[in-house]
């Protein structure tokens, strides 16, 4: 008997080991599962860091040289050494910054070549982007960006000495430190030429040009998962819906932070496998959600960063909360007549109560009280702007007020509002439904359109709407990433170069006011975060709230619940970092690691 014991015995044993050599050799760390945004299409963090959905992944996807953590320091990221050169008397002003060694997730090197070629794309005259003025202080910069005569990408003051070492150039002595801050924006990332400039060719590999005889580029290198490369701690692996099943995959960059030799130990800087991002809950009824938190209580999904509306209350105490950068608002578009009128703008944003809004929405965000958000600073970090500066616009609505101006609607008094289909818990549309009963009290014809994606970004693009419900992210820390935009000399948008035509263009919103543009010249001649400055962005805050360039609504709060896991770190631009984080007894869920 102890014999047949014995020999039962050393099976169990031979099995067990055998069990735990096998894992051994296919445990690579935590597979989490998570709820963190809705679905993303595009991620070019050039232009998609203006959704704040977006950010969300672009903060595990891209590094850049600094970042801000979640106390509002300012640490180096990819930067690994930075060096002040001036010479006064030669009235030379550099910045050296040497680049930490690490590699894109296809196992290529990052060089100083990647950031030259990310900032001038966004300081070419022909791209759009709002994020331009964070690099104005750059030598040529400004001028490269208006295409003035004599002045070209080429001669902005940014240059690789070496692959590892990027030089910047600087008209005068700035404040290093700001900029450094500023270098912190999801919007400087840096990105492979390679890929980004890749010509478009047809399946005989024959490179397409357009009616003008320009060349096209193959721009679906930020929409599909085998041609995007990254060098954060995460890279996509799967992300086309009809593979993905509604889920986004992303694994741990191998390369990131290391050479990637040999032996290297890949989890000293990133500690989680594989993060796999639901987004099929993102239902418009709330049930996907459901079904999701249901998944959570039962201990198979461990992050949720949204709820239903009607469950938010139930889980306060135990949400995990910041501010985002980021503003709820209506953009109107200023083609139509009928927003010439700034009465009509003004009565269309007096008869919305934002307090209802918030409630409408789950009470979770706040009433926005102006258009630069809370966690903007003042004068540095844990002094907001919009809490010292003070309110610009009501909370509440003023009817009556909305009634009177809106007499000076004359002709068409039809509006289209565009809203984004996907948006969970179909924030979106119930905003915009909103919207549409209380304007249509004033005598205005209303209609909502909620779109998907495609349909959303085509409308985006081309002015289909009358008015359209966007995210308004903040750039920066600064309030001039977020003001400065509308004026029109430095609204990083597009110019007409194909038909040489550089005139200045005003942001999306149409907005155009040399009185406000004046206010945001002066602004950037002080001192940045200044006393001073920052009551002239305040002035130049209400003079735009007083036109009501663009009507904001809320302000954003991202939260979210978390089980098993520990090691969650926090930017200050709202998007999380998993990168040390850790799932309690993960070994669990390693035999269903392909989902």
């Amino acid at each position: 008997m102890k014999r047949i014991l014995a020999l039962i015995l050393c099976a169990v044993f031979a099995l067990t080991a055998f069990v735990g050599c096998s894992r051994a050799e296919n445990d690579r760390g935590a597979i989490i599962h998570m709820l963190l945004s809705s679905e993303i299409k595009n991620f070019d963090p050039a232009t998609a860091y203006v959704d704040s959905d977006a950010v969300k992944i672009l903060g595990l996807l891209y590094e850049g040289l600094t970042r801000i953590d979640a106390n509002g320091k300012v640490v180096n990221a990819m930067a690994k050494d930075i060096t002040i050169d001036e010479d006064k008397d030669r009235g030379e002003y550099k910045m050296l910054i040497e680049l930490k060694p690490t590699k894109w997730s296809d196992g290529t090197a990052v060089t100083a070549d990647d950031f030259i070629f990310a900032w001038k794309r966004i300081l070419t005259p022909d791209f759009s982007s709002d994020a331009a003025v964070l690099l104005y202080d750059i030598k040529n910069a400004k001028p490269a960006k208006e295409g003035q005569a004599g002045v070209s990408v080429d001669d902005i003051g940014i240059t690789a000495p070496d692959s590892d070492l990027l030089e910047i150039e600087f008209e005068q002595a700035i404040n290093y430190d700001h900029f450094l801050e500023l270098l912190a924006s999801p919007a400087l990332v840096p990105l492979r030429e390679d890929k980004v400039s890749k010509p478009l060719t047809d399946d005989d590999g024959v490179v397409q040009y357009d009616e003008n005889d320009q060349m096209l580029y193959d721009t679906t290198w930020a929409t599909k998962a085998t041609m995007m490369v990254t060098n954060g701690p995460f890279a996509i692996k799967k992300m086309d819906e009809e593979k993905a099943n509604g889920q986004y995959t992303l694994e741990r960059n191998k390369y990131y932070r290391l050479k990637g030799e040999d032996g290297e130990n890949e989890l000293k800087f990133v500690k989680p496998h594989k993060i796999i991002l639901h987004y099929e809950y993102f239902a418009k009824d709330g049930a996907g959600i459901q079904g999701l938190l249901d998944q959570f209580n039962n201990g198979d999904i461990f992050y949720l960063s949204n709820l239903p509306l009607d469950q938010i209350a139930n889980y306060k105490d135990d949400m995990k909360k910041s501010d985002l950068f980021s503003t709820h608002t209506f953009m109107f578009n200023r083609k139509n007549e009928l927003f010439d009128s700034k009465d009509v703008r003004v009565a269309l944003s007096k008869a919305l109560d934002r307090n209802e809004i918030v409630a409408l929405t789950g009470g979770i965000n706040t009433a926005a009280t102006g258009i630069v958000p809370t966690p903007v600073y003042n004068t540095k970090y844990k002094t907001s702007f919009r809490g010292v500066q003070g309110d610009v616009i009501s909370a509440s609505a003023d009817f009556d007020s909305a009634k009177s101006l809106a007499k000076a609607a004359s002709g068409d008094k039809s509006i289209k509002i565009v809203c984004r289909d996907y948006t969970v818990n179909g924030v979106d549309e119930l905003v915009a439904k909103y919207a549409e009963e209380k304007w249509e009290a004033l005598g205005f014809s209303v209609t909502v359109k909620a779109l998907n994606r495609k349909e959303y970004a085509e409308a985006y693009k081309t002015g289909d709407y009358d008015v359209i419900s966007v995210d308004y992210q903040s750039n920066s820390t600064d309030a001039i990433g977020t003001l400065a935009p509308f004026a029109i000399e430095y609204s990083g948008a597009a110019r007409d170069t194909l038909n040489n035509n550089y005139d200045p263009v005003p942001n999306m919103s149409g907005y155009a006011s040399e009185a406000y543009s004046n206010l945001i010249k002066e602004a950037l001649a002080l001192a940045p975060y200044s006393e001073e400055r920052a009551t002239k962005l305040a002035e130049a805050e209400k003079l735009l709230m007083e036109d009501m360039a663009i009507i904001p609504l809320q302000f954003y709060t991202e939260y979210y619940l978390s089980k098993d896991m520990s090691g969650i770190g926090s930017s200050i631009f709202g998007y999380r970092v998993f990168n040390k984080t850790k799932l309690k007894n993960y070994e669990r869920f390693l035999e269903t690691e392909e989902v």
